[in-house]
Parts: structure tokens; C-alpha cells; sequence
């Protein structure tokens, strides 16, 4: 076995100590792969296995979008939490149809715009498609920062897609009735969720370790919270009281605070979304996601009266701009708050002289 093309892109197989070696030489030119692939065989050949596999991810081995995308999910899942590396999954399957045979310096800003074309005529929102582009682009700052096989880009510069903020959150009634149909495992999660905003990747990974009981903090790691950095948040005495009592019950059975029925492993977000769906019909709740717990969480500090920047400090917001979607809620409460003037003897007085005004605009016609 010599060369040969796989979609369009050269490859290379040969034998070394009877071993085969199949090696993607990175490059649609056939001149160019010869070259990498003489060089490559003389380096294994030698033995020198470690320098051939350092050649292979240098500069002068241009990737496909489709191998840059193969490293970057062989890569990005040591730096960020399993709900992230799952939705860089779903957008990497959308994108790499339509780019994946393209070299990453052949991507440009018109193709980029091309394909969001192609995705809003699939009826795609536009928060997809910017949460496609996004993973784009950190592919391509990966690809030009830390491997160096991109001169730059392409995304930089970018207009992101218009979104509709979500604003779907439970009431007290829902909440009763959810509450009603879950079994008691699921009750702990949600009053969890309700009670913390907490994301559903961090609460799956919270372990006991996180945990202080003496200063009645929770500690959400690095590793699993969306913009990367710890977070230490204050317990309120229903989660303080719920928490203290799962450890008296487990705490020594699992490392995991919310654990798996079986064996005490970590709950898997594609088996809870599965009973999480059942729920919540059976509960006669719809466009009810997980996430949204999130979302009452926030509404109702913000409704209770607590002020912005407490509530942007609580979800862990980089930047209150993001807290601001809960802004008409502060609204609806500052409206409550001129309910004392709407007394009797001032509405008389308006209807009077709403009265009064159409006597006078029907006199001068």
C-alpha cells in the first residue's frame, strides 16, 4: 500500500518492522504529499516515531476543517464541561457537511455567510446558527493560536444572528403539579435546580467535595461552569437543610451529591433528559426544559425584589448585560408598587376629567 485519496485528501500507508502505518499526509496536492510522505517514511523508518509524529502536526501540514475538527474534539473535552462538549458535538455534525472538504485557510467570511443562508432555509433560529459559528470560530482560534495550522480567523468580524430570548418559567402551580409527578430522586434535582439557578452539567457533577456545610457554601468547578473560572455560591436553609440530610443518607455511598440509581455514578444528561421529557408531560407542562429552572430561579429573585447585580452575581454572569433579559420583571414589580395610588378619590377625579375633555372637543365642532 502506497498513496491513495480518501475525500480527496492524500493518505499514506506503509510498513515498518511488519507493522502497518496509515498516516493522512493533509493535503489535496498530490506534489506536496509525495514530499511529506518521503519524509514521513524516513522518519519511521529510523525509528524516530516521536519526532514523525511531531512533523505530522506541524505548520507545514495543512489540515481539512473535517481533521481540524477531529483534533478539536480529541482536545476540547479537557477544557470544558460534558453539556458543552455535547452541543460542540451537535454543531460540528451541521457544519462539517458543508465545510469539511474545505482547507482551513480556504474558509472565508463569504462562505460563512453562504452557510448561515443555508441554514435559515432550513428553518434554523438564529441562536443556532450563532452557537454554530461560535464553535466555528474556537476551532479556528485553536487551530491558529495553539497548532498552528491556520493563518487566521474567519469568523472574527462575524455579525452575530438576532435571538429571542427564552423566557419560559414555571409557576407555582407547575411547579406543584411537576413536583407531584416526579419521583422523589427527581424532586431533590429540581428543588436543587429552583433553589441555586445552578446549570444542570454542574449539578450532575457536584460532588461532596464541593460542599461546605460549616460556611454553607457550594463551590461549582472550573471545569463545569460556562465561562470557566470556580464559582462559590451561598446556600439558602431549604438547600442547606436538603443537602445536609443526602449526606447523612449517601454521603459515603458516592462521591456525586445527585448520583445515578445505580451504582452511584453520575447521572447521564441523555437518560435525565429522556425521564425529564416524561415528567413533565405527565405533569401537563409544556415548552418546559430543564434550563428553565434556571430561568425561574431569576424571576423570582427578581420579582421578590432583588436587585440586578445580585441576581447577575448569583447566575454567574460575566457581564449584567446578560442579567438585563430578566429586566421587565423589575418592571412588573415597580408597577405593584403604584398600586397605593390608584385610590379611589384620584380615579373619580381622571374619569372626570376624561368626562369633561370630550364635552369640550364636541362643543368647538
Amino acid at each position: 500500500m502506497n498513496m491513495y485519496q480518501r475525500g480527496g485528501i492524500w493518505h499514506s500507508g506503509f510498513r515498518v518492522d511488519g507493522k502497518l502505518v496509515q498516516r493522512s499526509l493533509k493535503t489535496p496536492d498530490r506534489k506536496q504529499a509525495e514530499k511529506i510522505e518521503a519524509h514521513l517514511r524516513l522518519l519511521y523508518l529510523a525509528g524516530a516515531r516521536e519526532t514523525a509524529q511531531k512533523f505530522e502536526m506541524a505548520v507545514s501540514m495543512p489540515l481539512t476543517v473535517r481533521e481540524a475538527f477531529e483534533r478539536f474534539k480529541a482536545e476540547r473535552p479537557n477544557m470544558v464541561s460534558n453539556d458543552m462538549t455535547k452541543r460542540d458535538g451537535i454543531s460540528i455534525n451541521n457544519l462539517v457537511p458543508f465545510f469539511g472538504g474545505f482547507m482551513l485557510d480556504e474558509v472565508n467570511s463569504a462562505m460563512i455567510s453562504k452557510y448561515k443562508q443555508i441554514r435559515y432555509a432550513q428553518k434554523v433560529s438564529g441562536a443556532t446558527i450563532n452557537r454554530e459559528i461560535s464553535g466555528l470560530s474556537v476551532m479556528f482560534n485553536m487551530a491558529v493560536r495553539e497548532w498552528g495550522v491556520a493563518k487566521s480567523n474567519p469568523c472574527q468580524g462575524i455579525r452575530k444572528e438576532k435571538e429571542t430570548p427564552r423566557d419560559r418559567y414555571l409557576s407555582h402551580e407547575e411547579e406543584a403539579r411537576l413536583l407531584d409527578k416526579a419521583p422523589a430522586w427527581m424532586r431533590e434535582v429540581i428543588l436543587f435546580a429552583l433553589n441555586t439557578g445552578i446549570r444542570q452539567d454542574a449539578i450532575f457533577a457536584l460532588r461532596w467535595e464541593n460542599v461546605d456545610f460549616f460556611r454553607q457554601n457550594i463551590t461549582i468547578r472550573a471545569v463545569t461552569n460556562k465561562r470557566h473560572i470556580p464559582q462559590i455560591l451561598p446556600m439558602t436553609g431549604a438547600v442547606f437543610t436538603m443537602l445536609k440530610r443526602l449526606f447523612a443518607e449517601r454521603g459515603g455511598s458516592s462521591p456525586w451529591v445527585f448520583p445515578n440509581r445505580k451504582g452511584g455514578r453520575r447521572i447521564g444528561a441523555g437518560w435525565f433528559g429522556k425521564k425529564w421529557r416524561k415528567i413533565t408531560s405527565d405533569a401537563g407542562i409544556e415548552d418546559f426544559h430543564f434550563h428553565d429552572l434556571r430561568h425561574t430561579f431569576a424571576t423570582r429573585l427578581i420579582q421578590g425584589g432583588t436587585d440586578l447585580f445580585t441576581v447577575s452575581k448569583l447566575l454567574g454572569h460575566k457581564s449584567i448585560t446578560t442579567t438585563m433579559r430578566y429586566l421587565h420583571h423589575i418592571v412588573d414589580q415597580l408597577r405593584k408598587g403604584l398600586a397605593p395610588l390608584n385610590v379611589a378619590p384620584v380615579l373619580e377625579f381622571v374619569d372626570k376629567s376624561v368626562d369633561s375633555g370630550k364635552k369640550e372637543g364636541g362643543a368647538g365642532g
